[in-house]
């Protein structure tokens, strides 16, 4: 399950200095996750969130991301953009843990 929180499209008239632009809305992106995170923290199910460290699978697309576990998922929060010409969002995705996909694959072979 993925929920875009935040999105931001890229603007044409940003071409001419495309550098400076994409690094004020990745910057903007990145102050507004720590508000996202803060709040996933301390909400209902804060107290059981598992750090997860840097043990996450498929978070290559991201561009900062903060993941957790949690009732045997996980939960990966953070900001994402697949082109530079598409939207940089803040997304919010519940999923199976990678760990317990292997294990579940494992018991098939």
């Amino acid at each position: 399950m993925e929920f875009t929180l935040w999105f931001r499209e890229v603007e044409e008239e940003a071409r001419a200095d495309l550098d400076a632009f994409m690094g004020g809305l990745y910057a903007a992106a990145e102050a507004e996750l720590t508000e996202v995170v803060a709040d996933i923290s301390s909400g209902d199910f804060g107290e059981r969130l598992q750090a997860t460290g840097d043990n996450v699978a498929d978070v290559d697309d991201f561009i900062q991301y903060r993941a957790w576990r949690v009732a045997g998922r996980e939960l990966v929060t953070g900001v994402r953009q697949s082109d530079t010409d598409t939207p940089v969002m803040i997304v919010v995705v519940l999923r199976e843990s990678a760990v317990k996909a292997e294990e579940v694959e494992d018991d098939w072979l």
